[in-house]
């Protein structure tokens, strides 16, 4: 009969140790970075919609101020343009509103999952750790003290007599 080789497990219960701890450490660092990014979304899309907001605004006056006849149209014009500025910020705010929503619901979901691949690697770890412990390392420490006290005996019996002799 044939003799399957046995599986080199210590590499294996180090593989899970090892990768256990990358996992933990992804976990934590992670969200953090993303998070960072998300700030940073927030922040460029905020100034975007408030610069947008103020170029139309700035665009208004500049045409009102430009036209001869502006005294005259802005008692009529002038609060029609203020009507749709606000109307366009309203819009504009609420799609901004709904989108930091939607990323809201995102990083929560994404915060759960890091949170548990964080507490998933350190339960990989340990459990790669004690494996390998427990079914590889004792024994090739025992094997190791074994050798070196063989060692020491052999090495004991062949040192020469230095007693004097009378």
């Amino acid at each position: 009969m044939i003799s399957l080789p046995t599986p080199p497990t210590d590499n294996l219960y180090k593989f899970m140790a090892i990768a256990g701890i990358v996992l933990f450490i992804v976990g934590l660092t992670l969200p953090w970075i993303l998070d960072q990014r998300e700030l940073e979304w927030y922040w460029q899309t905020f100034d975007a919609i408030s610069g947008r907001m103020n170029d139309r605004a700035v665009f208004f006056t500049k045409m009102l101020q430009a036209d001869p006849t502006a005294p005259q149209a802005m008692d009529w014009l002038g609060p029609k343009v203020m009507d749709a500025l606000d109307s366009l910020q309203a819009k504009e705010l609420g799609n901004f509103q709904k989108k930091c929503d939607e990323r809201e619901v995102m990083r929560t979901w994404r915060s759960n999952a890091l949170g548990w691949t964080k507490w998933g690697g350190v339960v990989l770890a340990i459990a790669g750790f004690a494996l390998w412990w427990l079914r590889v390392q004792r024994y090739q420490d025992e094997l190791l003290r074994v050798q070196f006290q063989k060692a020491r005996l052999e090495l004991m019996a062949n040192l020469p007599d230095t007693s004097p002799h009378c």
